[in-house]
């Protein structure tokens, strides 16, 4: 009898737990739900993300202009410092040679992606797609070298600066911050340990991969992807919109 009592209690409660919690993820999913967004956002939004990624992208192709020459010229003309440098940081001055390698198909593949992606804003396809073009830009940036770098088994850690920067430069559609952002970290943090880059001697002595780096990643990630958040959730307001 006392034991039956027993059940009949813990039965119950778990069903009381069951329908509190069932109450409050209501609530929550409704808070969290998007509202449909308006014609006048939508427009607003098209527009904003044209004129951001072709700021960015002068921006970009200015900059990394200067990056490539400078790269270019150090590779190619400086290329006993290079070993030096390769031997105090990796401790084997024969990876110079891969490094050089890669170095020069990263600064001219930049350059050209870059031209590329700004002539192409200016058709009919990039001003009907910005979208596109926004994450053919961020991934140029964010992956561009880990890729390259990753066919002569040389890592190198995602700049987590590039996702803050891009938040800034473009603080509209924050679902594309997501998509860029999990594949620089998913790159980095499943494909180089199943390569196993992630275990070679050079990546362990500069710490190019540990969970405290991903985290890192992660964390400016999510500030990152809220601010944009934030900052749309204030331009729908018709009031602000207007």
């Amino acid at each position: 009898m006392g034991r039956s009592l027993k059940s009949g209690q813990w039965l119950q409660f778990i069903q009381l737990i069951w329908h509190w919690l069932s109450r409050h993820a209501q609530y929550w999913l409704t808070r969290l739900k998007s509202r449909p967004d308006s014609a006048d956002y939508l427009t607003w939004r098209h527009q904003f993300l044209q004129k951001r990624l072709r700021l960015g992208l002068w921006l970009a192709l200015f900059w990394q202009s200067l990056v490539s020459a400078e790269g270019l010229y150090s590779v190619l003309f400086e290329f006993e410092r290079l070993r030096a440098v390769a031997f105090s940081t990796y401790g084997d001055a024969s990876i110079s040679e891969r490094w050089r390698v890669a170095s020069i198909v990263y600064y001219l593949s930049a350059v050209v992606i870059l031209l590329a992606c700004a002539i192409g804003q200016k058709t009919i396809w990039g001003r009907r797609y910005p979208e596109a073009l926004f994450l053919l830009f961020a991934c140029s940036l964010s992956r561009l070298t880990h890729i390259i770098f990753t066919f002569v088994s040389l890592p190198e850690t995602p700049p987590s600066l590039l996702f803050l920067i891009f938040a800034v430069l473009v603080p509209v559609h924050w679902r594309l911050h997501v998509i860029y952002q999990a594949v620089a970290i998913a790159y980095y943090a499943i494909f180089y340990p199943i390569t196993g880059l992630a275990t070679l001697e050079y990546a362990k002595i500069r710490n190019l991969y540990s969970r405290e780096l991903i985290i890192q990643l992660a964390c400016a990630c999510s500030i990152s992807i809220l601010s944009v958040y934030l900052y749309e959730r204030l331009k729908r307001s018709p009031a602000r919109l207007n």
